[in-house]
This record gives structure tokens, C-alpha cells and sequence, in this order.
């Protein structure tokens, strides 16, 4: 694929987004519906409506699927003892891209839970 090619293809990406993508660096767990872990790994970027989670490839999950994310909220806290609370949003997966030995999840936010 040519840059131009590329660059087109992220140009048609960005117009599909309803609200802009941050970069966070968070830990997230993927979780099945009785909260069974199914990917364990980083949050990439995050948006009002999706995120994308960056994890050890698993063949399991497939597009489409409706599972629960689970996002450590990073804050910063004098007491390490103290534990960061977590945030958990019913989500589907609408792209699963592989990334050598990872794999890249995409996943639209349906709810917070």
C-alpha cells in the first residue's frame, strides 16, 4: 500500500468517528458476559463512544461479539497501598486487527455499567 493509499484510508477512518480519539495508557481487561477474562492488555486511545485495546493475540474473539471492559483509571495517589479504581462499559467489538504477536481491539462503548 502506497502513503497516499494509506493516508486515504486514515482520512475515511476519521470522517466514521463521532468524537475525537485520546491517547491513554491504562491498564484493561476484556471480559465475557460472567465475567470470565478473555484479553488482558493496554488501553491505546479512547473516545466518547469506543476504545481501542491492545492485548496478547486470542483467537476466541471475534467481531461482533459483546463483551464488558474493564479500564484501570490511572491516578496518582501518595499511598501506593491505595488501589486505583476501575471504570467497566458493555461494549461490542466492531475491529480485531493482529499485530504480530498481539492483537488490536477495537470496541464501540454501548454502556457504562
Amino acid at each position: 500500500m502506497t502513503s497516499s493509499q494509506q493516508h486515504e484510508r486514515l482520512a475515511r477512518a476519521r470522517e466514521k468517528r463521532r468524537s475525537e480519539r485520546r491517547s491513554l495508557a491504562s491498564s484493561a481487561v476484556v471480559l465475557d458476559d460472567r465475567n470470565h477474562v478473555l484479553a488482558s492488555g493496554r488501553i491505546a486511545n479512547v473516545s466518547e463512544h469506543g476504545a481501542f485495546v491492545v492485548a496478547e493475540h486470542r483467537p476466541d474473539l471475534a467481531e461482533g461479539r459483546q463483551v464488558i471492559l474493564e479500564i484501570t483509571v490511572p491516578l496518582p495517589s501518595p499511598d501506593k497501598r491505595e488501589s486505583s479504581p476501575t471504570v467497566r462499559y458493555e461494549c461490542r467489538i466492531v475491529r480485531i486487527r493482529t499485530l504480530g504477536q498481539l492483537m488490536g481491539i477495537g470496541l464501540e462503548l454501548l454502556a457504562k455499567l
